[in-house]
């Protein structure tokens, strides 16, 4: 892989995980108004949304 494909590569991981960041913030937010069902799939929600940028990492 070349020098400019491993920053290409970088730029898109880091754009992925801003993007998950954002969407787990969002989701943290909504979970602070709901019960104790919801909160429990939104908790699901956010470990599936930190297991893709965990992967990501891996890239």
């Amino acid at each position: 892989m070349s020098f400019k494909e491993k920053i290409n590569t970088a730029i898109e991981h880091a754009r992925a995980l801003a993007l998950i960041n954002k969407e787990c913030l969002d989701l943290i937010d909504y979970m602070e108004e709901c019960d104790e069902d919801e909160l429990r799939s939104n908790l699901d929600d956010l470990k599936k949304l930190l297991i893709k940028a965990k992967e990501s990492l891996k890239g």
